[in-house]
């Protein structure tokens, strides 16, 4: 018996939003005879329905980096691909497979599918002094049953999103390191599950991160000296129509109890200032600025994520002890890259808890 698993698109399993013209496909076999090995491949491609690639069969071992040769790809559209293997085994019998079904759906690929616009919260800033991280928040409503939707977005700095209260993602480091003087990655992300009939709340908050945090040890700055927030949402519903809602003058932004927010030198956060409940809708907002269109020069190209999402993966407990000095000490028995997860009972206002890591 012959087994077709494991299908990827650009290496990834069924992602959503990449740009590449001709997406590598990729799958691997198994079986329980000895010897097995690939003589033959023939992929399928469709879309809405419709055959968009044939590749007729190939006689060929090759099932890693097999480019998509059907029809031009446009922007969002959503192609699903099979494999039909053909194998034979140390003793010459010959087996074959059919794959379960895979999908991939392109992202934005021109900048005219672009309507959201780069916003700036901040207006004039200390750029040597560590800043507050600026929280972000537009309300819409929705008054149609939806279909499905999905949000593109990017940072310079990084970002998290909340839809409603409920985080977007579990993707990390977001949009990921580039030359952001050339090339930016951009995420896409389907929020269907998130978005609700009535009032909706678009929910963000940015970080330092490589943008202007510090970096090899010493550099801050290192590409500009504020942050800026690029992202649309669309809607489908499902009289078939669409609603885009973009980064514009609508969104207002203010801080919260993210005091400073930097890879490397750590987080500073006063619970004090948090605001109850300003990623969900109905949130009075009066208090809040609004932001204006980004002023820097941006010319890095929008480009779709080139690899896997960074997540978490692990949880440790920690050896806990004091030192000599009495200082309490965490000890999870190997080095991480991470955060850590804590309950403080007993509190009352104006402590502050200084976790140092080594």
């Amino acid at each position: 018996m012959l087994e077709v698993y494991d299908l990827r698109t650009e290496y990834l399993k069924n992602p959503l939003g990449i740009d590449a013209s001709q997406p590598r496909l990729s799958w691997k076999i198994r079986s329980r005879a000895r010897g097995v090995v690939q003589t033959s491949y023939r992929i399928t491609a469709f879309s809405d329905g419709k055959l968009i690639w044939d590749s007729g069969r190939v006689e060929s071992g090759q099932s890693q980096r097999v480019r998509y040769g059907g029809e031009r790809l446009g922007s969002r559209q959503k192609v699903a691909w099979q494999v039909q293997v053909t194998a034979r085994d140390e003793t010459g019998a010959v087996m074959e497979a059919q794959s379960p079904e895979a999908v991939f759906e392109m992202g934005l690929l021109g900048k005219a599918d672009w309507q959201g616009k780069w916003i700036e919260p901040e207006d004039e800033v200390d750029i040597e002094a560590r800043k507050p991280a600026p929280y972000l928040r537009r309300e819409f409503t929705v008054h149609k049953k939806i279909r499905s939707a999905r949000i593109y977005q990017s940072a310079h700095g990084l970002y998290e999103f909340w839809i409603n209260g409920r985080p977007g993602t579990k993707d990390r480091f977001k949009p990921g390191l580039t030359s952001y003087y050339y090339r930016i990655q951009y995420q896409a992300y389907d929020i269907t599950d998130l978005i609700k009939e009535g009032a909706n709340c678009w929910a963000v908050v940015l970080g330092d991160g490589w943008w202007r945090g510090v970096t090899g040890g010493t550099v801050i700055n290192n590409f500009g000296y504020k942050l800026h927030y690029l992202g649309q949402i669309e809607l489908y519903y499902e009289d078939g129509t669409c609603e885009i809602i973009g980064t514009d003058e609508e969104f207002k932004w203010s801080t919260g109890g993210l005091l400073a927010s930097d890879m490397l030198m750590g987080d500073i956060f006063d619970a004090n200032r948090e605001p109850e409940d300003w990623k969900l809708p109905g949130f009075e907002d009066s208090g809040w600025q609004p932001v204006h269109l980004a002023r820097e020069h941006l010319d890095g190209e929008l480009i779709a994520s080139r690899s896997v999402p960074v997540r978490e993966k692990e949880e440790f407990t920690p050896e806990i002890f004091r030192d000599r000095q009495g200082n309490l000490v965490l000890d999870f028995g190997q080095n991480m890259a991470g955060y850590v997860r804590m309950k403080l009972r007993n509190c009352r206002r104006g402590p502050r808890i200084r976790l140092i890591p080594g």
